[in-house]
């Protein structure tokens, strides 16, 4: 390895020696316990009537992949939550992630794809329960809600054959829809393979237009710019809803993109693991 790469790996493990041994202490216990003191820090801050935390997952039971704890609307009652559920893929419900401390009861929630299906079937629950993630947002006279489904809208369209699909946004009050085409998992998996191989033979001819052919490069554009537009929509003072299929992946890591460009917090050494812890474990990639 050159100096540069051990001078890195040093300052890399400078940092993880300084800041993950608190760091385990404080995710010990109660599993996500200390977690959701961060969100509720960011939610009391300056909105402390508009969120509560939620434990109705205490034991797993509405959603296996979520955290015990959940941030959602203080008028959303349990009862309310598990018909969400029902209504949501794998019982991901919309979870606020983030609150915004500036502009009251802004925030971001991610959530699955629900259950329409090709005979567009409505859940009063879920268009009660998204509507009082709207009208958490005090910050204006008329609040509004955009949905964020990461997933090119063919994907979604197919999934309403398999009983999933996308919100009928005639059936939401005060919301807006956008699709951004980024692709799943396999996809971006298989391209970060392409991408790696290429590493170990960085002197080849064509080495760029090869890189272009793994599509790496416009897949990490299509992330980007729609975390860029969830911050644009949030500086307008809306708040954010964001899914794709079954809420991972491509929603972790906008969600996650999102706020580490909201919150310097999250741009710390510490609010960085915490991010990670959040994001990645808590809701479950």
């Amino acid at each position: 390895l050159s100096p540069v790469c051990l001078g890195s790996l040093r300052r890399a493990a400078s940092i993880n020696a300084e800041y993950m041994g608190p760091m385990r202490k404080e995710f010990s216990g109660r599993s996500w316990e200390s977690n959701q003191r961060e969100v509720k820090t960011e939610s009391t801050s300056n909105s402390s009537t508009l969120f509560r935390i939620s434990e109705v997952n205490e034991k797993f039971d509405l959603c296996s992949t979520y955290p015990r704890y959940l941030i959602v609307p203080n008028l959303a009652g349990d009862d309310l939550l598990r018909k969400v559920a029902e209504h949501r893929s794998k019982g991901r419900i919309p979870a606020i992630v983030w609150v915004s401390k500036k502009d009251r009861g802004v925030h971001i929630s991610r959530c699955a794809q629900p259950g329409r299906g090709i005979l567009d079937t409505v859940s009063e629950s879920d268009i009660i329960y998204v509507d009082l993630l709207r009208r958490s947002n005090t910050s204006c006279s008329s609040p509004q809600l955009v949905i964020v489904d990461c997933r090119p809208r063919v994907n979604a369209e197919v999934n309403k054959l398999k009983g999933k699909g996308f919100e009928n946004i005639a059936k939401y009050k005060e919301r807006f829809f956008q699709f951004f085409d980024i692709h799943n998992i396999h996809k971006t998996r298989d391209s970060l393979t392409a991408v790696k191989k290429m590493m170990f033979h960085p002197q080849d001819d064509g080495w760029y237009a090869k890189l272009d052919n793994t599509s790496w490069i416009i897949y990490m554009r299509s992330i980007l710019s729609c975390a860029a537009q969830v911050v644009n929509i949030i500086s307008q003072k809306k708040s954010v809803m964001i899914h794709c299929s079954d809420g991972w992946d491509r929603t972790s890591q906008v969600s996650a993109l999102s706020q580490l460009l909201l919150d310097k917090y999250y741009r710390s050494c510490k609010g960085f693991l915490v991010l990670l812890r959040k994001s990645g474990c808590g809701l479950v990639i």
